[in-house]
């Protein structure tokens, strides 16, 4: 199974992507009232009572699992839920954002490689290629600054194994998605990463000044929750299910490039000449990678 048009949900997957990129703009703001355990926790704790309440509104039989699939559906909000999130943003304040753009810049060759090795995906040479390209420009747009030292070591390492997480995440899925919608699985998925994350939240949210948190703060946590947890994640498993993970995964190259004009936009941070001609190449790796003719097996 096989398809190269574009269409409606290519337009939402590049939603998805100026989401989060929106959302490292927005997280900048609110951790300016949060510590970074407690925004997320909450995040998580509002993103899973929104999916419950959408389980609750499905039919009975919509929301049920197999009882034969529940380690897989478990498996999924652990690894892409809550130790994606707890290790990711432990990893990022130890490192530079050059190093752990270029490395989640490689998350879509990972998943490729994933697919490929499991049996999920026959990928062409097309698709290494606009891997290729895409990595080249994402150096340009995040990676001029990436050095490798011991200062930022144990913090590449943390967004390095994030991004095996978020790979995992995105390639698990897809045999329990010829079974379920991408709704009713990201829902349970999101329900099971919420209470762990919580749990290791604990002193992040004992220690909060809450008095500090103004409405502003507040709001921008629920927008973070709403649009890039619940929404994002929907049409994530969509991508997975009807695109592949490799075409899906094309376009998270291009969230450096929605963080850089939100950044521009609203915070000031200026665009050099490397990082538009860096912008370029992304956007021609993941036309390539998108016609490629990636091979969906059943």
């Amino acid at each position: 199974m096989s398809t190269n048009r574009f269409g409606a949900l290519d337009l939402l997957l590049v939603l998805v992507i100026a989401s989060w990129g929106t959302n490292l703009s927005v997280i900048k703001v609110a951790l300016r009232e949060f510590p970074v355990h407690a925004f997320n926790a909450l995040r998580m704790v509002v993103a899973a009572a929104a999916f419950g309440w959408v389980l609750w509104r499905m039919p009975a039989t919509a929301r049920r699992v197999e009882p034969s699939d529940w380690g897989r559906v478990v498996f999924l909000g652990l690894i892409g839920g809550a130790i994606y999130q707890l290790i990711f943003v432990s990893g990022v304040p130890r490192t530079s954002v050059a190093n752990a753009g270029l490395i989640f810049g490689l998350t879509p060759i990972v998943i490729s490689i994933f697919s490929s090795v499991v049996g999920h995906e026959q990928l062409p040479w097309t698709r290494w290629a606009g891997g290729a390209v895409s990595v080249v420009g994402l150096y340009f747009v995040v990676g001029t600054g990436a050095t490798v030292s011991a200062a930022t070591l144990a913090g590449d390492a943390l967004v390095f194994a994030a991004m095996i997480c978020w790979a995992l995440y995105s390639v698990a899925s897809r045999p329990l998605l010829r079974r379920y919608s991408p709704t009713m699985l990201t829902a349970w998925a999101a329900i099971v990463a919420a209470p762990p994350y919580v749990l290791a939240a604990v002193p992040s949210l004992a220690g909060t000044d809450w008095s500090r948190v103004t409405p502003l703060g507040w709001g921008l946590m629920l927008w973070s929750s709403i649009f890039c947890l619940v929404l994002a994640y929907v049409i994530w498993y969509t991508g997975v299910q009807r695109l592949g993970a490799t075409r899906t995964s094309a376009y998270s190259n291009l969230t450096p490039l929605a963080a850089m004009a939100v950044a521009w936009i609203w915070l000031g941070e200026t665009v050099t000449l490397p990082q538009m001609l860096g912008a370029a190449g992304i956007f021609a790796g993941v036309f390539l990678t998108r016609l490629s003719p990636v091979v969906l097996t059943r």
